[in-house]
């Protein structure tokens, strides 16, 4: 059983839909009352500012983000907000698989369908926090999503990164129909010459005795194959028992790997494979 919260930035007002619009990568337009999508936020550059989950209700739009990003999405909101009649405000966001649910027997003031971002085992209730359930555990979706090689917000901040970058999450999070949004231009202009983005986003799984990874800290970590820098670690997702699960990071489009093969982490004698999931 497994409950947490996310954070959530509340768009309303009569410039809501056309400002989202211009501002995420997938189409709100096509997005019914009760819907729900993923979709980037980019940087005027076309790197990936942050990943969301937008939900649509009857008069607003709610976006999640991983606890603790909040603040910066906002700040990346409002930048483009001048002469938008939106207005931004924040709402607790309770995430609870369905079992956890069941159990419970109240009834969130929304119910949204789950997407990528938000594996289907789970539900999104918007309103009050369900005070009672005292299980959160962030780290078990944050594994599930590595697992299918789905970045969390870790594995995006202050990493040169586009939206290219996460092919496991490209379909379903850009709209390549849709009209201009901020960072759009670089997207398409890729897209347009079937360009592959230089890092792509991978899981891996530990190659031996779990337990030995757990000093290590990610971001200070490279990986090699066959002697050379291959690409880099951005998280490491442990289980109760602080055995490594999975780690997310970051390859070099160059490098390709094949069921049998092994990247190796620089400094350590330790070992990752891959998780092929793209």
């Amino acid at each position: 059983m497994t409950r947490f919260e996310m954070d959530c930035v509340v768009l309303s007002g009569k410039g809501a839909e056309t400002y989202l619009q211009g501002q995420i990568t997938q189409d709100v337009t096509e997005v019914a009352v009760g819907g729900s999508i993923d979709a980037f936020v980019l940087e005027p550059s076309g790197k990936v500012h942050s990943l969301v989950t937008v939900l649509r209700a009857e008069s607003e739009f709610y976006l999640l983000i991983d606890s603790g990003y909040r603040d910066g999405l906002i700040e990346r909101l409002e930048r483009f907000s001048i002469r938008s009649k939106t207005e931004f405000d924040t709402v607790a966001a309770t995430i609870t698989s369905h079992e956890v649910q069941a159990l419970s027997g109240e009834a969130a003031t929304h119910v949204y369908r789950a997407t990528k971002l938000i594996p289907l085992e789970f539900s999104i209730s918007i309103g009050e926090p369900i005070e009672h359930l005292k299980d959160t555990n962030f780290e078990v979706i944050r594994g599930l999503r590595v697992s299918s090689c789905i970045p969390s917000m870790v594995d995006v901040l202050g990493q040169n990164v586009f939206p290219a970058s996460f092919p496991a999450l490209f379909e379903s999070a850009v709209s390549l129909k849709k009209g201009c949004y901020t960072g759009q231009e670089l997207v398409a202009r890729m897209d347009s010459r079937g360009s592959s983005a230089p890092l792509v986003f991978r899981g891996f799984r530990p190659y031996g005795e779990t337990a030995l990874y757990r000093d290590m800290i990610p971001q200070s970590l490279e990986l090699r194959y066959k002697d050379d820098k291959a690409g880099v670690l951005t998280s490491l997702v442990f289980d109760e028992d602080n055995k490594l699960v999975v780690a997310g990071g970051y390859l070099k489009r160059t490098v390709r790997l094949d069921v049998t093969e092994t990247l190796g982490i620089v400094g350590t004698d330790l070992s990752l494979e891959p998780c092929f999931c793209l």
